[in-house]
């Protein structure tokens, strides 16, 4: 029996609701698909969190269905990001592609986000790359096939 299946969406809680969409709606250009805030007995269920009050915005490239969630935790303190380095168990890091690597780097190396290097070519010559980060620390792979 095969079963049909296909990534519904990434989920980042961040601190600043605002800071975080400045970064992946602002600067990335991802879209609002959905907004609304989530509370009550079946989300404390699901979470295993009492009291649970979480405001969500999945945001999208209108290409695909994969979305990028964020969640802020309106009822529970969240608590700083442990390890910044790549080298850890477990998810590590955001990859999107994009057509102007060179372009919105400027952009949003102006902006005052870190990055750990220019973007550069990758091993086989397929792509240019760079890593970023998020306000809360996530990573974030930018590519542009060449």
């Amino acid at each position: 029996m095969t079963m049909a299946l296909h990534v519904r969406h990434v989920g980042l809680t961040v601190k600043n609701l605002q800071r975080a969409l400045w970064f992946y709606q602002d600067l990335l250009g991802l879209r609002v698909q959905t907004r609304l805030v989530e509370k009550g007995p079946v989300l404390e269920k699901v979470l295993d969190l009492e009291g649970v009050e979480v405001e969500t915005v999945k945001l999208g490239t209108g290409e695909g269905n994969t979305l990028v969630e964020l969640l802020s935790f309106r009822s529970h303190p969240v608590s700083d990001y442990e390890g910044t380095r790549l080298l850890k168990s477990g998810p590590t890091h955001l990859a999107f592609t994009v057509d102007d690597l060179a372009g919105l780097y400027e952009k949003m190396k102006a902006q005052g986000v870190f990055f750990n290097t220019a973007p550069q070519p990758s091993a086989d010559g397929k792509v240019l790359l760079t890593y970023c980060q998020d306000p809360d620390g996530a990573w974030v792979e930018l590519v542009q096939p060449l």
